[in-house]
């Protein structure tokens, strides 16, 4: 698996407000870097940069349940792209999910 400076390096130019360090977290801006797969390798994800974040130990739990659907994986690379950090804006992205899966059970 690739080192967390090349991921944040692939995805910095692609974000709005891209992380300064790489022991930033993705997904709500404190301090954590799991190497986290945006796509599960289980679900046909790879080991690429593009499928790859830097994400806290709560906020990878969160992503997980997210990314566990195409809708939820091209979510989360959006809201990596808009600098929204993810657990905000799902409420937002992913609301005409939610008849599919029930997100407010998740985002406090």
């Amino acid at each position: 698996m690739p080192k967390a400076v090349h991921i944040l390096e692939h995805w910095k130019d692609k974000m709005f407000d891209p992380p300064k360090d790489t022991e930033t977290c993705w997904g709500c801006g404190f301090a954590g870097n799991t190497r986290a797969h945006i796509q599960a390798v289980s679900h046909g994800g790879d080991e690429s940069l593009d499928n790859l974040a830097l994400l806290c130990a709560s906020c990878h739990e969160m992503q997980e349940v997210i990314c566990s659907s195409e809708e939820g994986v091209q979510a989360f690379k959006e809201a990596i792209k808009d600098g929204a950090p993810f657990m905000k804006v799902s409420y937002v992205r992913l609301e005409a999910m939610n008849d599919v899966f029930p997100f407010h059970k998740y985002i406090k």
